[in-house]
């Protein structure tokens, strides 16, 4: 199982709220360190800051879950070309 930390469009009542059918919510009121901006694409982006917070929610998702959740973001692991990166990060 892996615990997934979302901000934008996959939270619950959002746009691609589906795409964590299968997944169990664990944390509502969730936070990490961060500061949101808008892409002007429809969906934010995060960045690192010690100072702002992000809110969102946290899931409990398996790899059939988190495998859709890399190809609607097009996540590949290439850091070059990816919109993403995935990262382990304190979330309280």
């Amino acid at each position: 199982m892996h615990h997934v930390f979302v901000y934008g469009t996959l939270r619950k009542e959002q746009t691609n709220a589906h795409f964590m059918q299968g997944g169990r919510c664990i944390a509502d009121g969730a936070w990490t360190y961060g500061k949101l901006f808008d892409t002007n694409e429809g969906y934010p982006a995060m960045i690192c800051s010690n100072e702002d917070k992000v809110y969102g929610e946290v899931y409990e998702v398996n790899e059939v879950v988190l495998q859709k959740l890399d190809e609607l973001e097009e996540y590949t692991g290439n850091a070059e070309s990816d919109l993403y990166d995935r990262i382990t990060e304190t979330v309280y």
